[in-house]
């Protein structure tokens, strides 16, 4: 499926665990919130989700990280610049310097390389370390993941609210890969609180994958009720397995087969 060539429109991603995915578009490799698994070697392939950075050499890559966290960053990401010579590296603090590295300073930030749009939302003051919002505009696809930009309680914060007015700004989005990490039930279980609800109610994304630790029957069973509840009208998707690959054409998402 790596070798697949795509049409404008048109995407195949990989979900790689907890918050990380790689996406193929037309023209372009995406890898967001990346940790290497601790694969045996017989194992480390994409289908478990493991990338092995030499298979993307002839690729146009660009790496993401919303947040410096070991579960959505792996230092060992920067030593890909080794091997894949047209990458990019997109993160909110300095972890190297070097023309393939890409800091995003502002709290507003957009850039444009080339067909490639980013656009992002970087909270410095209510974290222990920035955290970014992100959302990839590409070969006429956009994938958005609002990093763990949850929050519990019945207030939408303002910071949430000037994230999600610039994001919703950009015109219409295709997926919204949704880490549900504020609210947390009696049982330890996540679930669907008012934030990500006005979230998913202002992007009116085609697609919800919600994700950050949605592990249960019970808690998916809990956040198609509650998104229900709130009158949410996107599908929402839940991930299975490391590795598990999704094709999107025409705004419509279809898992692939192994």
């Amino acid at each position: 499926m790596l070798e697949w060539e795509l049409e404008e429109g048109e995407a195949i991603f990989w979900y790689l665990s907890y918050a990380g995915w790689m996406i193929k578009t037309k023209n372009h490799l995406l890898v967001i919130d990346y940790m290497e698994p601790n694969l045996p070697p017989e194992e480390q392939k994409l289908s478990n989700g493991f990338i092995a950075p030499e298979t993307l050499a002839g690729y146009d890559v660009s790496l993401f990280a919303t947040h410096n966290h070991g579960d959505h960053w792996d230092p060992e990401s920067l030593e890909w610049i080794k091997v894949i010579p047209k990458i990019r590296i997109v993160l909110n603090w300095p972890a190297a310097t070097g023309s393939n590295i890409l800091v995003l300073n502002d709290t507003l930030s957009h850039l444009t390389l080339s067909d490639l749009e980013i656009y992002s939302y970087t909270l410095r003051s209510s974290f222990n370390i920035p955290h970014s919002t992100i959302l990839i505009k590409v070969d006429g696809v956009s994938f958005y993941t609002n990093d763990d930009f949850g929050a519990r309680g019945n207030i939408v914060p303002d910071y949430v609210k000037q994230c999600i007015d610039y994001i919703s700004s950009t015109g219409d989005l295709d997926i919204l890969l949704l880490n549900m990490s504020g609210n947390i039930d009696d049982e330890g279980e996540h679930f669907m609180g008012l934030v990500d609800a006005y979230t998913v109610m202002k992007l009116n994304p085609k697609v919800v994958f919600p994700q950050h630790r949605i592990y249960s029957i019970s808690q998916r069973n809990k956040v198609l009720r509650e998104a229900e509840g709130y009158n949410l009208r996107a599908q929402f998707i839940f991930t299975d397995k490391a590795g598990q690959a999704f094709h999107l054409k025409k705004g419509v998402v279809k898992m692939m087969s192994p």
